[in-house]
């Protein structure tokens, strides 16, 4: 075996064990906090996955999204839409606030950017549950909002703002933490 053939299958041996601790993470967090309290899976589990992406790229991203659909599918299956939703934002995290050498980059703008996500995906969470499993939590969160449009998009709003902060502060600190062991 060539030396760039051992590297390259070391790297992909650590890309495997990576993926499977991020999976197991995402795992306990989804199993723990289910309900009403899913919202705290949405505060963990996007960080955890780009935590553990250093260097991977793509592959990476979508052994974790089939991983988490199987996990769901297998264990949690109303929590599927919410899961996959977590992956989405993932890739936003990444896309949008953290760069290639794993530092966030905090503009306004990309902030922004990731908070609509967060909306987006909450909401299509909350619509495709109620749609596919059943489960009336669409209906509920119209309930909550005394049926008036601008509430509910401000509740949405919250929790974006709430979860976008939650992300930045749990990479910040992780990320502080993997650079100074890294030297």
């Amino acid at each position: 075996m060539t030396d760039m053939s051992t590297v390259q299958s070391q790297n992909f041996t650590r890309m495997l064990t990576m993926a499977a601790f991020t999976l197991a993470l995402s795992s306990v967090s989804i199993f723990l906090f289910r309900g009403p309290l899913n919202i705290l899976s949405a505060f963990l589990i996007p960080a955890i996955i780009v935590l553990f992406s250093r260097g991977y790229g793509i592959s990476y991203y979508i052994l974790i999204f089939i991983g988490l659909l199987l996990t769901s599918a297998l264990f949690f299956q109303t929590q599927l839409i919410f899961t996959a939703g977590y992956a989405f934002l993932a890739v936003g995290l990444r896309l949008f606030l953290v760069d290639q050498n794993m530092n966030l980059k905090l503009r306004i703008s990309k902030i922004l950017l990731y908070m609509g996500s967060v909306i987006l995906i909450l909401f299509s969470g909350l619509w495709l549950t109620e749609k596919l499993f059943l489960i009336p939590l669409h209906t509920m969160m119209l309930k909550i909002s005394g049926g008036q449009i601008p509430v509910y998009l401000g509740i949405l709003l919250i929790e974006s703002v709430l979860v976008t902060l939650c992300h930045i502060l749990v990479l910040n600190v992780f990320l502080e933490k993997l650079k100074i062991r890294s030297f």
